[in-house]
């Protein structure tokens, strides 16, 4: 089992990477330079200063967190010139303990990106210092059902008054109390469900809920904090959830533990549904559900993506064909299984003029009936293959993501009235699907 440390890890590891997507575009990818950032930073009586994690966001990367020494002093080093939102985070310490500040970026408030710190090529920045104030906590007691690990069970505060700038996670302990910190002033709704990160794949089967309702935000009770305040009795008894299992056959070749089983809500109550890895041996269970009706949609991973065509059980790839499937509270629906086909794959070569990273242009099929299909990112040699796709008629679309190139279709301009078709069989390979993309006009 992991350990609570690692968890708080995990927890601070999924704040950053909520906040990166919204920086790629604001601040531009360079290499490693020689400027720095320092200052202090001051935290109220009881808060390990050194568990502060000093975050630099750097697109496409995220400097590693640097934490301050003992008198609250810190160096970001080996920046480049350029324009950094700097975070400062209420990271945990060694037992993957939170401290109870509220985190914030330099010259803001704990919402938004506060103010970027300009550093030129080489350039020492000084006096990039922060106040951090104590944080709001709220805590509780969360019972579950015999069997459970509540352990793995979190709670998260989710800002409805916007002064919080991400959700904040509390880990439940082994006797079922919890405690959410670091919270600035406002309101909250706090959700009640498997740990966000999971490195073992292990969910506990206990309906995802909020205090004072269902699985549904809009039904939650919300929590009002104070500055500081320690707002306590917020406790929660989770339900057994419904079990849906059954078995996967996939063709000779393919890795059935590359897939996963979604099960999507098809009626009223069915919650927000859940999901599954597929085991080695073909068998999954997608566990916490509420009673409902749901639709099983089978497929690859996208990390490794297997050559299967994706489908719903009882049905082809699309949600209205679906045989759903309707389970009752705490209820294990057995005998769930699917067999996937062999999909089809489009392959060819992309040619880009000099000094264009090829590796950076994307391709995808999109089909001509049901507007589905696939997609692949182009490799380093300038070859592609798009794997997975059912039989029939594709446009194939090649967008380069922020290269100087124009995208264009295969066959075609940039339209897609004026692409060209292809056809692939059931399983089969179609080769030589290859494009020469051109440099946009400069403005």
């Amino acid at each position: 089992m992991e350990t609570k440390a690692r968890r708080g890890f995990l927890a601070l590891v999924t704040i950053l990477l909520l906040f990166l997507s919204a920086l790629v575009s604001a601040v531009p990818a360079q290499a490693a330079g020689t400027g720095s950032i320092s200052g202090t930073v001051t935290v109220p009586d009881g808060i390990d200063v050194t568990q502060i994690a000093v975050v630099v966001f750097h697109a496409p990367d995220v400097v590693n967190p640097t934490h301050p020494d003992a008198d609250g002093t810190y160096t970001v080093t080996g920046l480049p010139a350029g324009s950094y939102p700097v975070s400062f985070q209420a990271g945990p310490d060694g037992y993957g303990v939170r401290q109870n500040v509220v985190s914030r970026f330099y010259g803001g408030d704990g919402s938004g990106l506060g103010t970027p710190v300009n550093v030129a090529a080489g350039e020492a920045k000084a006096g990039i210092d922060v106040q951090l104030v104590l944080g709001a906590t709220i805590s509780g007691m969360v019972t579950v059902p015999e069997g459970i690990d509540v352990s793995q069970i979190s709670a998260t505060a989710f800002s409805l008054s916007g002064g919080s700038f991400s959700p904040s996670f509390g880990a439940v302990d082994s006797d079922g109390t919890y405690t959410v910190v670091g919270l600035p002033a406002g309101t909250y709704r706090v959700n009640f469900g498997n740990f966000p990160a999971d490195p073992n794949g292990v969910r506990q089967n206990v309906v995802p809920r909020y205090y004072g309702g269902d699985g549904s935000f809009a039904n939650a009770t919300p929590v009002a904090v104070a500055a500081g305040e320690a707002r306590a009795g917020i406790d929660v008894q989770m339900a057994l959830g419904a079990t849906i299992s059954g078995t996967v056959t996939v063709p000779e070749g393919i890795d059935v533990s590359q897939i996963f089983a979604v099960a999507l809500p098809s009626g009223p109550g069915a919650g927000v549904g859940g999901s599954a890895a597929v085991k080695a041996d073909g068998s999954y269970t997608v566990v916490g559900l509420p009673a409902g009706s749901y639709k099983l949609n089978f497929g690859s991973q996208k990390e490794m993506p297997q050559n299967v065509v994706s489908r719903f059980y009882g049905g082809d790839g699309s949600f209205a064909n679906a045989t759903p499937v309707v389970v009752a509270a705490g209820e294990a629906k057995e005998g769930t299984d699917v067999e996937l086909a062999l999909g089809a794959t489009i392959s060819g070569t992309v040619t880009v003029p000099d000094g264009v990273d090829v590796s950076q242009i994307f391709v995808s099929a999109t089909s001509s009936a049901s507007g589905f299909g696939g997609g692949a990112a182009v490799q380093s040699d300038g070859t592609y293959t798009i794997v997975g796709l059912a039989a029939g008629s594709y446009k194939v679309y090649f967008v380069g993501k922020g290269t100087p190139v124009v995208s264009r279709y295969y066959g075609g301009d940039g339209s897609v009235a004026n692409a060209t078709p292809v056809m692939v069989a059931p399983g089969g390979a179609l080769a030589g699907i290859d494009v020469v993309l051109v440099l946009a006009a400069p403005r």
